[in-house]
């Protein structure tokens, strides 16, 4: 079907000043115990599973690396001041349904300015996007009504400067790199002895090869990508109960699951236009495009223009280096803070909103939630639709926040099994694009507190299904050696 894809805003701004970044990628820890639930949960001899054994186990079993995997790269550094930019989109397929795409990004190459506008020669790169859908629907009297929701999400994800490249462990990526591992294992690693070690993993999760690549929102948060392997494994389980002895096949059956999907960057339509008309092929290497070739594909790009939020003299930029601490550590709170910002992610999009202020604990004796017993409380401030015109339900939305936080962050801390439970409490001011403090400490020690502010104008710089080569492989060995040891591969 022809879409037709039209500029209608341009928005310029600056960011703040960011401590260095670092990578800090998605590690699950699965248990006997966890596996015993999810097979006795299981609805006969099928992969399917109740959606609330699932979610139980995910968010008990998904978090995020202790360790450190390496600085995060962007261009001229944390340490400085850069423009950003939003752009939106109308893209029309027919008379009955109509798109909003926002892509968001930073600027690099060139600084804006209210006085000069933008360099053309200033690089875009695109950090993430998300579709609002309007649909035309006739209500129970016959009148047509307009509904609008976001129908997709997702990061922009690009290499960096290292020699092997970054590499990509979306879930889609862990399950087909496993496939391609099994086979390996299977066809010649017991005539070679070659085993794995030269096993290279899936050639699409290599940044340096694709250059760009997608991942959806529901990624970022640690319960919901830990629900994502945990179903594909129930999935490669039963098929291997039903062919056994063959690995590879049951594993690939897996990718068949529709939680596994991904958005494809060549049906993008921003990137499918540019890179189109100004004819790049290869994007491998890819630095973004300059407002030059953003001008050249869209005539009205300088009418829709808007630089006001350039304007330093009524917007400060704030060197946020002065009141935080510095990210790299194995701190325990820095990695709470840190999944934090990466669930908060899917809550703000979920709820349809850019930025939310929040307070939260399981360190009280009565609260508005309980999770085995303990309860949680919170304190929801202010938070902005994520577009003019959306009309929310304040108190649903509130509420949903709330629900969303307790599933996706506080499950693993209020945990069935009492070595894994823990007091935690947090004060976040949560951004979707733009900059997320985040103050979090442990056990009701305010000693113990990490004061953290992430560039979630550049989330796609550390987002945490970006590995290097070596962990990747890690990740894919781990996912395997599960299947074979927990789900009889």
């Amino acid at each position: 079907m022809k879409q037709e894809i039209t500029l209608i805003k341009a928005q310029i701004g600056l960011s703040n000043i960011d401590q260095d970044h670092v990578l800090r990628h998605q590690a699950m820890n699965i248990q006997n115990n966890d596996v015993d639930v999810l097979m006795e949960g299981r609805l006969g001899n099928t992969g399917r599973i109740s959606g609330a054994i699932l979610n139980e186990v995910a968010g008990r079993t998904g978090g995020l690396s202790m360790n450190p995997g390496g600085d995060a790269f962007i261009e001229d550094g944390w340490g400085n001041s850069r423009g950003l930019c939003q752009l939106e989109f109308l893209i029309t397929s027919n008379a009955m349904r109509e798109e909003k795409m926002v892509i968001m990004g930073y600027i690099h190459g060139g600084s804006p300015s209210m006085d000069d506008g933008v360099p053309e020669d200033a690089f875009f790169l695109p950090v993430r996007m998300w579709n609002f859908e309007t649909t035309q629907q006739q209500n129970f009297q016959g009148f047509v009504e307009s509904r609008t929701n976001i129908s997709q999400s997702a990061q922009f994800l690009l290499n960096d400067h290292r020699s092997q490249g970054l590499h990509t462990i979306r879930p889609r990526d862990i399950v087909e790199s496993s496939s391609g591992l099994a086979s390996q294992l299977e066809e010649d690693s017991w005539m070679s002895g070659g085993g794995d070690d030269n096993y290279a993993g899936s050639s699409s999760a290599s940044l340096k090869l694709s250059g760009l690549s997608m991942s959806k929102t529901q990624n970022n948060a640690p319960a919901t990508y830990a629900r994502s392997l945990l179903n594909a494994s129930l999935r490669a389980g039963s098929a291997a109960e039903q062919n056994p002895n063959n690995q590879y096949g049951a594993i690939s059956d897996a990718l068949n699951d529709s939680s596994l999907r991904e958005l494809n960057i060549r049906e993008n339509p921003f990137i499918g236009i540019m890179r189109r008309i100004i004819g790049r092929t290869d994007i491998s290497g890819f630095e973004g495009f300059t407002f030059g070739e953003i001008a050249h594909v869209f005539s009205n790009f300088t009418d829709v223009l808007y630089m006001e939020a350039t304007d330093v003299d009524r917007f400060e930029i704030v060197d946020s280096r002065m009141a935080t601490d510095i990210h790299g550590t194995g701190n325990m709170c820095e990695v709470l803070c840190n999944e934090l910002a990466q669930i908060a992610q899917q809550v703000l999009i979920g709820n349809s909103v850019s930025s939310v202020q929040i307070e939260g604990t399981n360190d009280v004796e009565q609260g508005s939630f309980e999770i085995n017993g303990l309860p949680i409380d919170y304190l929801v401030g202010g938070f902005m639709p994520i577009t003019d015109g959306l009309n929310l339900d304040l108190e649903g939305t509130r509420e949903n926040i709330k629900e969303m936080f307790t599933q996706l962050f506080f499950a693993r801390h209020c945990s069935d099994y009492y070595h894994q439970r823990q007091l935690v409490s947090f004060e976040a001011d949560l951004h979707l694009f733009g900059q997320s403090n985040i103050r979090v400490f442990i056990n009701g020690d305010e000693g113990t507190a990490r004061q953290m502010a992430y560039a979630t104008y550049a989330l796609n710089r550390f987002d945490p299904t970006l590995v290097d080569r070596n962990s990747a492989m890690q990740s894919t060995r781990g996912f395997y050696d599960n299947l074979v040891s927990h789900f009889n591969i």
